[in-house]
């Protein structure tokens, strides 16, 4: 309310989901295999995927935001990310995507997962406060809670 509606649209982002299945492999293993469609293609009938001769293992919701990478966020992948402390040359220590003089030092609790959480996604298990400091220049997607469960055991 009170923004004029140019601004509205500005700030809208693509509500897209990623769609985990399983197939059946030739040698009678099975894999997770990954369909992308959005809401749009969804609702006006574009999206002509069979979701009922598959077995899905979990449906997935675009958070807004691109990794370091550029690969899209969704609601389940684990992320690692840097947190922004000034340090100097020390090993381990990644400088800055954005060229800023700052260099990134990974945090003792830097691998997380995504989530969907009072009507907002979050960092699960991380200060709360983290999650509004998270952008694209320090995070990088490295799997997601269906696929790689075991980047989330402690060591």
């Amino acid at each position: 309310y009170g923004l004029p509606i140019k601004s509205r649209v500005q700030i809208m982002r693509d509500i897209k989901f990623q769609i985990l299945f399983e197939v059946h492999n030739r040698d009678f293993t099975t894999r997770i295999a990954k369909h992308y469609t959005s809401l749009d293609r969804l609702t006006n009938g574009e999206d002509n995927f069979d979701y009922s001769a598959v077995k899905i293992i979990a449906k997935r919701q675009f958070t807004g935001l691109q990794d370091i990478e550029g690969d899209d966020i969704y609601e389940g992948d684990i992320i690692s990310y840097y947190s922004g402390t000034l340090i100097n040359d020390i090993n381990g220590d990644i400088p800055c995507p954005n060229g800023s003089p700052m260099m990134y030092r990974k945090s003792d609790n830097s691998i997380r997962e995504v989530i969907y959480e009072k009507s907002s996604f979050r960092v699960k298990g991380g200060n709360p406060l983290l999650s509004a400091y998270l952008s694209s220049d320090n995070i990088e997607v490295i799997g997601n809670i269906h696929q790689n469960p075991e980047l989330l055991e402690t060591k």
